[in-house]
């Protein structure tokens, strides 16, 4: 840089003209956004998806209650009412009265038995109530008009 250009400053006076001179442009009316059309189709197909979202939300969470109530009974009501020393000296007055043979200790190892299984099928049936209310939800907002199996078939196509 030479003395001039320091001491005078920048010249913006030669400055190239990049845009149109003002009279050649002309200003367009912005074209007015329009609202979507809404489509009557659509809107029947996300009501009746809409119900069986809805269906399938409740049918969660009534199996969400019933699992839940199954496993509490389950883990505290049967398992605390067979562990009870007062229901061993019951079944063997009961046995001592009718003269049954009624072996207590191996209906407690029954109900240990079955304690865990019943609470792993009732976590099983709420997991797959879980999923089948995500399905539909998913099925919802894809606004998919397929049946619940076709839908799973092309998921699963998609994952494998």
């Amino acid at each position: 840089m030479d003395n001039k250009t320091l001491s005078e400053g920048i010249s913006f006076t030669n400055k190239r003209k990049w845009e149109k001179d003002p009279e050649e442009v002309k200003e367009q009316p912005k074209p007015k956004p329009q609202k979507p059309k809404e489509d009557l189709q659509q809107l029947l197909r996300q009501e009746e998806l809409g119900k069986k979202l809805s269906t399938a939300k409740t049918v969660n969470y009534s199996g969400f209650a019933i699992n839940g109530s199954s496993i509490f009974f389950v883990l505290y009501g049967a398992h605390e009412l067979a562990l009870d020393p007062n229901t061993a000296s019951t079944v063997e007055l009961f046995n001592e009265t009718f003269g049954t043979n009624f072996n207590y200790s191996k209906f407690t190892e029954t109900i240990e038995a079955w304690k865990i299984h019943i609470t792993t099928l009732a976590g099983s049936l709420q997991t797959s109530f879980m999923w089948y209310q995500g399905i539909r939800q998913k099925m919802k907002d894809l606004d998919t008009p397929k049946s619940f199996l076709a839908f799973v078939n092309d998921e699963l196509g998609e994952v494998l």
